[in-house]
């Protein structure tokens, strides 16, 4: 990635590599901070391939997710989920209406007297078009995106990151890989 940006020790977006092998940034904030962990995302898989994509061998899928409660994995008994691949094979169209479709089925079933959704990326309120809209905003970005510039851009800090981060993953290249990741700082 260095080498693609142009990015040299000292550099802020300059990726660093521990003795094991892991990626990390150096924090203008906390000089003495860094990732000490970076893998697929745990909690299982949280993007959708294309139903013609099944079985390619870019497709990144992490296995071993441990014993997930169902509440917290939205997708649970979907096809076609994977951890990323090239963008041209990823369907973010049918994820977003995934999304959708549960925040309108959580809503019915809460304001119908049933439990508050847990585990989604927003607060529910009374507002179900809200809702709505707020899911598909959420299905594909994280909570933050690391762009191939080596720039960084979450919810913190930026009010408009999910239009903004939405747009530029759809925007990518076809053959541009985007992985879910969980990192730790």
């Amino acid at each position: 990635m260095n080498t693609w940006t142009g990015n040299t020790p000292g550099d802020s977006s300059h990726l660093y590599v521990d003795e094991a092998g892991r990626g990390y940034f150096l924090a203008t904030y906390n000089p003495r901070g860094k990732w000490d962990g970076l893998g697929l995302r745990l909690g299982g898989p949280r993007l959708l391939h294309r139903p013609d994509a099944a079985g390619n061998p870019l497709l990144a899928r992490y296995e071993d997710y441990g014993n997930v409660p169902e509440d917290r994995d939205p997708l649970l008994g979907l096809p076609d989920r994977c951890d990323g691949g090239p963008r041209g094979l990823l369907d973010f169209e049918a994820l977003r209406a995934t999304h959708e479709r549960l925040a309108a089925e959580h809503h019915d079933a809460w304001t119908a007297g049933g439990p508050h959704p847990s585990h989604w990326p927003f607060r529910f309120t009374d507002d179900r078009a809200g809702n709505i809209a707020l899911a598909r905003a959420n299905a594909v970005p994280g909570y933050a995106l690391l762009r191939l510039d080596g720039s960084w851009t979450d919810k913190h800090d930026d009010p408009d990151y999910l239009a903004d981060a939405n747009a530029y993953l759809d925007a990518l290249d076809p053959d541009t890989v985007v992985l879910d990741v969980s990192c730790h700082c």
